[in-house]
């Protein structure tokens, strides 16, 4: 996090010293932001690949991409906002991750009780039809056995 809070405080003092494309020399850039040079000239680099400035041996400025990651950023941070970015995203993709294991969750539960109802209904029915039979066995026999006891005249 050091390294983000050197490249956005070095981005800015280029940018206040960039002033109408106004070249500034490494030496007075090290001086100011209190850099070694020769790390100064590594986060150089870095800014110059990511497009910020543009940078010679001795010198550099910013360029239009530097000064709309400058305004477009939060607090004139842009190297520290990208990083809260990324950590923001890697803690949604956490989230939703856990999300997702508690609705599969979830699901396999209610497919597991549904189950389980359907199966209890099953033997209800199973055992209404097999009194059903009893009932209707009983009533036979007892139709039949009226019918034999009865004498006709």
């Amino acid at each position: 996090m050091i390294h983000l809070k050197k490249l956005d405080y070095i981005l800015d003092v280029i940018h206040t010293h960039s002033k109408d494309l106004a070249l500034i020399i490494n030496n007075d850039l090290a001086i100011e932001t209190d850099v070694d040079i020769a790390d100064l000239e590594n986060y150089l680099q870095v800014l110059k690949n990511r497009g910020y400035i543009t940078y010679k041996k001795n010198s550099s400025y910013i360029n239009l991409n530097g000064q709309i990651a400058l305004e477009s950023s939060k607090n004139g941070t842009p190297f520290q906002d990208e990083e809260r970015a990324k950590k923001l995203s890697k803690h949604w993709t956490t989230i939703k991750l856990i999300a997702a294991t508690f609705n599969a969750i979830a699901i396999l539960g209610l497919a597991f009780w549904s189950a389980f109802q359907n199966s209890k209904q099953n033997k209800l029915e199973r055992e209404n039809i097999l009194l059903n039979q009893k009932i209707d066995s009983v009533q036979n026999i007892l139709n039949s056995s009226s019918k034999f006891g009865k004498k006709e005249n």
